[in-house]
């Protein structure tokens, strides 16, 4: 299909197409399928996927060790909390607020939009899709749809970069960057119909 990214975690974190290689950083330990960052200072980074037409599909195997009193932050594209470098990011709400995940999309005229799902736990291996087609915020478990929001203008595009376990526009000492297991994965720079989302989760669940 045509993704723009595809990472197997396969003894590396390398991207299949080439463009978007993830580099470890701080205590991300690789191992035969995923990659372990715990929750201190370890986190990934690749290149700023290029979500340039205002729809995008991420698809992400992940599972939760532990979920932090300030939210366990998954992937962004999100290096300045406010302005151009605000694109998207995907989170887990801290306990407090009862361990819902969600995503959130801002545009070009600086408003920020909000799905939620479901509440989710530790120590479950999740496939989660998160869509933006355009005029929505779409998030599907195991390819079906358990959250969304209306989305509304341009995305912005002006992140510098790609993260994984760590706030975007935090230094690695001032943020809370989330104990997370992440395996397979995959990107498009389009939104995918509904059954491609429960066929490319089959997929990041059983290997491509």
């Amino acid at each position: 299909m045509d993704y723009i990214a595809r990472w197997d975690m396969a003894g590396e974190s390398t991207d299949e197409t080439g463009s978007y290689d993830i580099t470890r950083y701080g205590g991300a330990v690789q191992n035969s399928d995923h990659v372990y960052y715990n929750g201190n200072n370890g986190y990934g980074q690749c290149a700023r996927l290029a979500f340039n037409d205002n729809q995008f599909t991420i698809v992400i195997k992940f599972n939760l060790p532990t979920i932090d009193s300030d939210g366990t932050w998954i992937a962004n594209s999100r290096s300045s909390a406010s302005g151009s470098g605000n694109e998207w990011d995907i989170a887990v709400y801290p306990p407090s607020y009862g361990n819902a995940i969600l995503m959130s999309a801002s545009n070009t005229s600086g408003v920020g939009y909000i799905a939620e799902g479901p509440t989710l736990s530790t120590g479950v291996d999740y496939v989660f899709a998160f869509v933006l087609t355009g005029t929505n915020i779409e998030i599907y478990d195991s390819g079906v749809l358990v959250g969304s929001a209306a989305f509304s203008g341009l995305m912005n595009t002006g992140s510098a970069h790609t993260q994984f376990a760590k706030r975007g526009w935090s230094s690695v000492a001032s943020t809370s960057c989330g104990e997370m297991d992440q395996s397979r994965g995959v990107a498009y720079d389009r939104a995918l119909t509904s059954g491609e989302i429960v066929a490319v989760t089959e997929k990041i669940k059983n290997g491509w």
